[in-house]
Order: structure tokens, then C-alpha cells, then sequence
């Protein structure tokens, strides 16, 4: 479980630490979309702010892999093996 968590991690970590200006837009991009730094809730529809928190989800899943450190990867791997 750990080398599959691995590679994917690092494939995040290559394609926006190494992709310069570009991976700069895209991660911009996704900040604004996936709601990084504001409120997930709108007034109007408990449906849209659901949907708005899964955008989240998003973001904070990619910020995880690419701040992820090799002991913080062993650690998951250890849960989800404690579940198995």
C-alpha cells in the first residue's frame, strides 16, 4: 500500500513543484475554485454549500500530497493497515 501511496504522491509533487509557470496558474486556478481560503457555506442552498465543501475536499487533498513527508506517508499507511 505504501509504494502505491507513494507514487502518487510524488507524481503530484513533480507535476506541480517542476512544472513552473504553469503549475503556478493551474494551482491558482484551483485555490480560487475549490474554495482554499473562504467560506464553503452559501445562504441559499444547503446543496450548493455541500457541493462547494467537496470542491474543498479537493484542494486540500492536493495540498496534502504535496506537502507530504515520507514519515507522514509511512504513518497512513500504517492506519490503513490497522483497518484492514
Amino acid at each position: 500500500m505504501i509504494d502505491r501511496q507513494r507514487k502518487v504522491r510524488d507524481a503530484y509533487q513533480r507535476l506541480f513543484k517542476t512544472q513552473g509557470e504553469s503549475a503556478k496558474i493551474v494551482l491558482k486556478d484551483l485555490h480560487f475554485f475549490c474554495f482554499a481560503d473562504r467560506p464553503t457555506f452559501d445562504p441559499r442552498s444547503q446543496r450548493e454549500s455541500d457541493y462547494n465543501e467537496g470542491k474543498r475536499r479537493v484542494w486540500l487533498r492536493l495540498q496534502g500530497f504535496l506537502r507530504m513527508t515520507d514519515d507522514q506517508l509511512a504513518k497512513i499507511a500504517e492506519r490503513e493497515v490497522a483497518y484492514e
